[in-house]
């Protein structure tokens, strides 16, 4: 530690942090819906930070970091009786730039599959683009059952989406979705 800056070099490992404890100690208090929401997940964590951290000029060191949550499962009450997910980030923050890269999100439920990867190169950014690849799978018969009986809907058939191409956060409302390189 100097007068005006911190030299750093540092990592940090979380092997295995409960999603469900700190959905039950710590998120039910203020969102009491969460309550029937149960899951095995873990996050894992890695991180290192090398570089000038400084007070008064705002340098950053450059932090590297991979966010895992592998092979999950999660139910919430009657509703869904049990669901798989699994989720690799990178994010490397390296002058005032957040590169993020979804490398890996997968979910699975009764009806429903949605495989996504994503990246970003400047995520800090005001507007950032992100690129998106992704595919999603949907069985309207399985998913109208989530429905209460009295809904009215019915549905049949599947519905397959594939997803690729860039996009701006502005850009997502149905006015301005043209402008994006969405297909």
């Amino acid at each position: 530690v100097f007068g005006d800056h911190v030299e750093m070099d540092l990592e940090a490992k979380v092997d295995e942090c409960s999603i469900g404890e700190i959905i039950d100690g710590y998120l039910v208090p203020f969102m009491p819906s969460l309550k029937g929401l149960k899951t095995d997940a873990d996050i894992k964590l890695e991180a290192q930070a090398k570089g000038t951290y400084g007070f008064e000029n705002g340098s950053m060191p450059t932090v590297n970091a991979l966010l895992t949550v592998p092979d999950a499962h999660f139910a919430y009450e009657k509703l869904i009786t049990d669901s798989e997910f699994d989720m690799t980030l990178k994010a490397l923050l390296q002058d005032g730039r957040l590169l993020a890269d979804l490398e890996d999100f997968c979910f699975d439920m009764d009806g429903l599959s949605l495989n996504v990867k994503g990246k970003s190169d400047n995520a800090l950014a005001d507007d950032p683009k992100v690129a998106v690849d992704g595919h999603a799978h949907a069985s309207l018969e399985k998913l109208v059952a989530y429905l209460p009986d009295d809904s009215g809907i019915k549905a049949d058939g599947d519905v397959d989406l594939v997803l690729g191409g860039s996009f701006r956060p502005s850009q997502l409302s149905l006015y301005k979705l043209n402008s994006s390189e969405l297909k």
